[in-house]
């Protein structure tokens, strides 16, 4: 069993991709602002989804979430709370395939 708890804004993950929200947002302004202080932890950004507004005034949390959760990737994405996320999947898928029957 995993059990895992979202409990900042998931905005964070965005900001853990600049490479991401510049692409879905068609701005090469926000390419490499993890280099920027601010933004070298995106979990430690305080109100990330403000954040992430500012920076680009088009953003919506729905919308967002929809074009933006489709381009984050693990090799790409420096927040860690992100990768713990898919390390506990990756868990999860690994020990529901090891438990599965084997069919003949």
């Amino acid at each position: 069993m995993l059990v895992r708890i979202v409990c900042r804004e998931l905005e964070a993950w965005y900001l853990g991709e600049s490479a991401a929200l510049a692409d879905v947002y068609g701005d090469d302004g926000l390419r490499g602002i993890e280099r920027q202080a601010r933004f070298r932890d995106p979990d430690a950004v305080a109100h990330p989804a403000r954040v992430v507004s500012d920076l680009v005034s088009e953003f919506q949390k729905i919308s967002g979430a929809q074009q933006l959760g489709a381009r984050l990737t693990r090799e790409g994405n420096r927040s860690r709370s992100f990768q713990v996320l898919l390390d506990g999947l990756d868990r999860i898928a690994t020990e529901l395939h090891a438990s599965r029957p084997v069919q003949r």
